[in-house]
């Protein structure tokens, strides 16, 4: 794009920011807005952001420190903890794997296969607060 067609067209949409004495220089996401903005209009969809303020609020979603964390109840099942990830995508992705999981369980009654010591490992860990529970280190 030549200067004069950036002066008429793009400037009066942008924010300038005097740099010394003669120099000027624009908000980076004021461009991209605009690019954006020409990419629609001219009949080619502008890209799809998923910035902080795009994503919207998932009921049973919460992000403790950096990780995203899952609490909800769907058809009386409690799907509850940490999804181990930072990426939204990616604990979407977990959730729809478990519910996939819990559908077949209760439609054709396919259980996830777990041997006892991870059962059992798992059991001590949780409860190795309690007095009942001795564990020799």
């Amino acid at each position: 794009m030549d200067r004069n067609r950036f002066n008429k067209e793009v400037k009066p949409l942008l924010t300038v920011i005097p740099i010394g004495s003669k120099g000027v220089a624009f908000d980076r996401l004021d461009l991209d807005t605009w690019v954006d903005h020409y990419k629609h209009r001219n009949g080619r969809p502008a890209r799809e952001r998923r910035n902080a303020w795009d994503i919207k609020k998932i009921p049973g979603f919460t992000k403790r420190y950096s990780l995203w964390h899952i609490n909800k109840v769907i058809d009386g099942v409690r799907i509850s903890g940490s999804t181990g990830t930072t990426r939204l995508e990616e604990t979407e992705k977990y959730l729809v794997h478990r519910l996939e999981s819990i559908r077949q369980a209760k439609v054709y009654g396919i259980r996830t296969k777990r041997i006892f010591r991870e059962v059992a490992t798992k059991f001590l860990l949780e409860h190795r607060h309690k007095k009942s529970i001795k564990v020799d280190a």
